[in-house]
Order: C-alpha cells, then sequence, then structure tokens
C-alpha cells in the first residue's frame, strides 16, 4: 500500500509476553503484508528496528513515523503502558491508535484520565478490539492510516496555536511564505518558535542568514527553549552563514564567537554574490540534513540587493532564482521555504508575491499613550491556509511569541482587531 511518495512507517508497542501466536503478533505480520513498514524501539518483534535505542535515535525514527499501533492487554496497562504512551504524545504528527486485546475498555480510560491531559486525551480517537477479528481489522485499519497519513504528511504544524488553524493545521509542505513586518515585529522570533517545534517533531531545519550573527540566532533558540546543541550534534540543523563574509568576520572569528560545540552547525558563504554555488551548497545542506523540515531566509532584502550583483554565467533573475529554489527544495525536498522580509519594500514584496504562496504580516501600533501594540494576519494567495483576512494580538515574551486570547470565527465579516 503506497500513497505516491509516501513512506508509511508505524511504531508498533506490545507486551513482552506475547508469543509468536499472539493477537500482536498476527496482526504484525498482517500489517507488512500490506506494506506498511513496522518498527519496535524495545521489544523485539522482528520488525525493521528492533534495538533499545537512545532519545535522539528515536526522535529520528519518530520524525519518520506516521502513526502508533499500541496493542494493550490487561496487564500492559499495568506495566508498561504510561511508558509506551509517553514516547509518542509529544509527536504532534503521529496518529495514535489503540486496539484493546482482552483488556477492560473502562478500565483503559480510567487510566488514560488518570494519566494524560485533556489535549493528550484528544490524540486517542481510534480504537479497536481484537474481538472484531484480524481480517477486519486489518481492513479497517489499512483505510484509516491511509486517510490520515495522507492528511496528516500534507501539513507541518508550526506549534502555536493560532498560527495552525490560521493556516490550516499548518504550513503546506512544498509551499513557501513570507513572514513581513517591521523591525521590531518579532519575525525573526516567529521563525525560530516554528523551527523550535519541526525539530522536535524530528525533521531538520536550516537558516540561512544574512542580517544577524550566527551566535544570535543560535542563542535565539536557547532563549525559547530549544535544545540546540542537541539538534547540532545529531545533524538536523544547520545555519548556513552568508553574514560572516559580508561583515568581514574570518572562519576563525565566527568559531571564536559560537564556541567549538556550536561550530559544526555553520556552513560558511565565502561569496553569496555566486550565484550556482550559493545555490548547490543549500540544497546540498538540505539534503543533508533530510527532506521535509523548514528553511527560513532572514532577511531576504538583503538576498534581493545582492542578486542584482550576483555572479550568474546564465543570467537568471532574482525572481528565477527563487522559482528554481522553491522547485528543487519544495517540489522535490518537500521543505518549506519562509522568507523574513523587512518592511517597507514594496517591490521586492511584489517580486516575492509572484513566486509564494502568502504572507504572515505582522504590523505595531502605538496609541496615544506610547504603549505598544502587536498584531498577526495570514494572507493567502496561493496555499497557504484559511486567509480570514483578521489580525490576531499577540506579545513578546521572553519565551517567544504569545498571542493574546483570540475568539476565532469562521465568519468572514468579522471585524478586524
Amino acid at each position: 500500500m503506497t500513497r505516491g511518495e509516501i513512506q508509511m512507517f508505524l511504531y508498533f508497542t506490545c507486551p513482552k509476553e506475547c508469543g509468536r501466536n499472539s493477537f500482536a503478533r498476527k496482526l504484525a505480520r498482517e500489517l507488512q503484508k500490506i506494506d506498511f513498514t513496522l518498527w519496535s524501539d524495545t521489544i523485539p518483534l522482528g520488525l525493521g528496528e528492533s534495538c533499545k535505542m537512545d532519545d535522539e535515535s528515536m526522535d529520528d525514527n519518530f520524525g519518520n513515523t506516521n502513526a502508533a499501533i499500541i496493542v494493550v492487554t490487561q496487564e500492559f496497562i499495568a506495566r508498561g503502558l504510561k511508558e509506551a504512551l509517553s514516547r509518542v504524545i509529544r509527536y504532534d504528527t503521529i496518529k495514535i491508535i489503540i486496539i484493546l486485546d482482552g483488556c477492560n475498555y473502562k478500565e483503559f480510560c480510567e487510566f488514560i484520565n488518570q494519566n494524560l491531559d485533556e489535549k493528550a486525551r484528544d490524540k486517542f480517537n481510534v480504537f479497536y478490539n481484537s474481538d472484531d477479528g484480524l481480517k477486519n481489522i486489518v481492513s479497517e485499519l489499512g483505510t484509516t492510516l491511509s486517510n490520515k497519513i495522507d492528511e496528516a504528511t500534507q501539513k507541518i504544524p508550526t506549534g502555536i496555536q493560532v498560527l495552525d488553524f490560521l493556516t490550516g493545521g499548518g504550513l503546506l509542505r512544498g509551499s513557501s511564505l513570507n513572514i513581513v513586518g517591521p523591525s521590531g515585529a518579532g519575525k525573526t522570533t516567529l521563525g525560530v518558535q516554528i523551527q523550535k517545534h519541526v525539530l522536535e517533531m524530528g525533521f531538520g531545519c536550516l537558516y540561512i542568514t544574512y542580517s544577524e550573527a550566527p551566535i544570535k540566532i543560535l542563542r535565539r533558540f536557547e532563549d525559547v527553549g530549544c535544545d540546540i546543541t542537541k539538534y547540532i550534534k545529531n545533524g538536523k540543523f544547520r545555519i548556513f552563514d552568508s553574514y560572516s563574509s559580508l561583515n568581514a568576520l574570518t572562519a576563525e572569528d565566527t568559531k571564536k564567537s559560537v564556541g567549538e560545540e556550536w561550530y559544526p552547525a555553520i556552513i560558511r558563504v565565502e561569496d553569496p554574490t555566486d550565484s550556482i554555488a550559493y545555490f548547490e551548497n543549500q540544497i546540498k545542506a538540505i539534503e543533508q540534513i533530510g527532506p521535509g523540515g523548514v528553511n527560513i531566509i532572514d532577511c531576504v532584502n538583503t538576498r534581493y540587493e545582492i542578486s542584482k550583483e550576483q555572479k550568474n554565467p546564465n543570467g537568471s533573475t532574482y525572481k528565477e532564482h527563487f522559482t528554481r529554489f522553491k522547485a528543487k527544495a519544495g517540489d522535490t525536498l518537500q521543505n518549506v521555504g519562509i522568507h523574513i522580509v523587512v518592511e517597507p519594500d514594496d517591490k521586492l514584496i511584489k517580486h516575492l508575491t509572484r513566486v509564494e504562496d502568502g504572507n504572515i504580516r505582522l504590523k505595531i501600533e502605538t496609541d496615544k499613550t506610547g504603549a505598544i501594540s502587536r498584531y498577526l494576519r495570514v494572507e493567502e494567495h496561493g496555499q497557504l491556509g484559511r486567509g480570514d483576512g483578521n489580525w490576531y494580538e499577540y506579545t513578546i515574551t521572553k519565551k517567544g511569541i504569545k498571542f493574546l486570547p483570540a475568539n476565532f470565527e469562521e465568519d468572514d465579516d468579522k471585524e478586524e482587531i
């Protein structure tokens, strides 16, 4: 069973006591027959990855996993279930499917209510019972998982409730968008928050910096509570550094700034005006950290100015350069591209509008007393999301952007904030 380019990886776990003829083992074999790839982290079912993994290996595997199938027996509730659930509950893209094998449904629900919060409990909305018959369960699972995988793999959640609502569940894979706003609006902070969540989901991220030193970007990740050192070590995060060469900093200068532990994250760009080398090295970096993540250019205004002087034997225009990049990184590698744009630059935004799928626009307003308020809205001109045109207020805290309570309404005539 294949859906286009999608591979369907299932995390499969059950009690250790399950023998070769148990329901769990039979179910695993039947799922493999219909081309699901199964793996287990600790239980030796002989289904792909079956050795005990460290946290980084688990993150890598869960980043490619579409659903977690947990076979629950009465004994498993008392021994092992809490640990099994804790492994998958933190991954937003994974569908959790519970199959009760001779287990009391009421007792299972009581266990969930006692051990998980309301948000986590919402993940458990698919239940099967082994008494329904193996063939019936496998047939229904095939249909359910295929539908859910189609939905889940189309979008990458940002981890920010308001933004996920406005974009219809997250950022569409393969799309490009702009975060547009004046200085001080929180554009970079928003981008870092999105990448933090994507890294925690197991996908790779590339941060392309022109306007800020790599050390400042790395510290921003720390500020929003991201263990960026972990993702540097496992190869999931890299900084494509044009800032240093543009500001006459040597590689040694950069190394002293970021330190030995963080320096492996830096991919130095010696000549940002060499368009062909720049493009090839960017794509190579994305391929190395893994497809399906989020790439950020901060800020694209500088890239636009450089493009006017770029060394390009093919003579491609600025628009053609970004169209080419979107085709390779977006269409081929299914990455999301985010361009951070500093206002006002109407000519640049007009260029980008012809290429991109929408804007996340930020604005700052100051009242008569001098108090500052910040607002965000999603402007859709392609595939970005709902694009309802409403402004939603947020603040910038030590841990990142935080939205004020918002009353979401489907009515497009709702007055703007």
